[in-house]
């Protein structure tokens, strides 16, 4: 019959397993229709092999699995299912095995000759051009997309001051794309000799040099301002002349770090304000806004508070003030004029001389010597209240 049912493509409907009592019932059955011994020694053997079945799985726990095996012991037949083992040292070679054949993978496709870097396109920046960028790479001949040393490329690119980040991306099959993202210049620095000035970086990296070149109707200040305003940085005079820039390497100068700070420390409001900075030592910083207000600043700290006494009476006193003195900010000092002697915009020092002409060098130098001696006598002034107190204090 289950022949048949397997022709018919159908499946034996599973039976009950009889109880005890059913199989001594079948077998007296068997006995009464006068069945054969060897049928009844059969089924009898038939019996005794379930039984060993059931005893066997209920010792070793099984269950969906144990029970397959009983309904395929039912059946005439048992089996097995196979046990996987798992080897670490086995998967290891593996993993290793696949590891060396990606490697000799790369390795034949990095020399195919299609790969081989025929162009490099660069966009141009404002100092350097696509031209200048594809020869500072120096990829070497023969050269693929696939081992292209891209760090390598970035450094020699870099060598150009002007060059900030590099970002490059292969473009297959044989392009390389590069991107620099240019330096930007913070301030133009003057050097005390006035015939060079140095383009330097907000991350205080010396970018270039550029030749100042002057006339009887520009000083090598006008020439540098001009310079910055067209870039739209600040310019920084006065420097010392221990300054000694390198292009490419960051300022180790104490006095030029300390203009940096406050370029940095200030914010963006007050300091599109800012005009040129003015830095003869760290003790000794100043600047110039746009307004031609001279702001005697002192160290580069309390900059914040700094700027919020600067913006306050500027405030108080619009168009109004020439000289404001912050080094010390809890004790500021300002000097006042009338409106007529402001040149707004022009972003010179005022000099109030009554007859708004922008000031001369010889003024220029005039009015920092009597800021000088002003602010020795203030000192002196306070040095002497300080020792009346003392004394007053001690009497008392």
């Amino acid at each position: 019959m289950a022949a048949d049912l397997g022709r018919k493509g159908l499946k034996p409907t599973p039976r009950k397993k009889p109880t005890k009592r059913e199989e001594k019932r079948a077998v007296k059955q068997l006995k009464k229709r006068g069945a054969s011994p060897a049928r009844i020694a059969a089924k009898q053997s038939m019996q005794a092999r379930m039984q060993n079945v059931n005893v066997r799985d209920a010792a070793a726990g099984l269950n969906s699995t144990g029970t397959a095996k009983t309904a395929a012991a039912s059946k005439g037949f048992s089996f097995s299912l196979p046990q996987l083992s798992f080897s670490p040292i086995r998967a290891l070679i593996g993993i290793a095995v696949t590891a060396i054949s990606l490697l000799l993978l790369l390795l034949i496709l990095s020399q195919l000759p299609v790969f081989v870097i025929e162009s490099i396109d660069a966009d141009s920046t404002q100092h350097m051009d696509s031209e200048s960028i594809a020869k500072l790479a120096s990829v070497p001949a023969g050269t693929t997309l696939l081992n292209v040393n891209t760090s390598e490329i970035a450094q020699n690119i870099q060598k150009n001051p002007w060059a900030g980040e590099v970002h490059i991306r292969r473009e297959f099959p044989n392009k390389l794309k590069v991107q620099v993202e240019e330096r930007k210049a913070s301030a133009i620095v003057l050097m005390s000799s006035g015939d060079i000035a140095w383009y330097i970086g907000d991350d205080g990296v010396w970018i270039e040099p550029f030749k100042i070149t002057t006339s009887k109707d520009e000083s090598a200040t006008d020439v540098a301002l001009r310079q910055a305003n067209q870039l739209g940085c600040l310019l920084i005079t006065s420097v010392p002349s221990s300054v000694t820039p390198k292009a490419a390497s960051k300022t180790t100068d104490a006095t030029v770090l300390a203009v940096l700070k406050y370029i940095n420390g200030f914010s963006s409001d007050f300091s599109k304000n800012i005009v040129s900075y003015s830095a003869a030592s760290t003790e000794s910083i100043s600047c110039v806004l746009s307004s031609g207000v001279e702001v005697s600043l002192g160290t580069a700290s309390d900059i914040t508070t700094k700027e919020s006494v600067v913006s306050q009476l500027l405030t108080q006193y619009p168009n109004q003030i020439t000289y404001i003195n912050v080094r010390v900010p809890s004790k500021p000092s300002y000097r006042k004029v009338g409106a007529e002697s402001v040149n707004p915009g022009s972003g010179g020092r005022v000099v109030n001389d009554g007859t708004g002409n922008p000031p001369s060098d010889a003024d220029e130098a005039a009015a920092k010597a009597k800021e000088a001696s002003e602010n020795q006598q203030s000192k002196n002034s306070d040095d002497s209240n300080t020792s009346e107190s003392d004394k007053n204090s001690n009497n008392g």
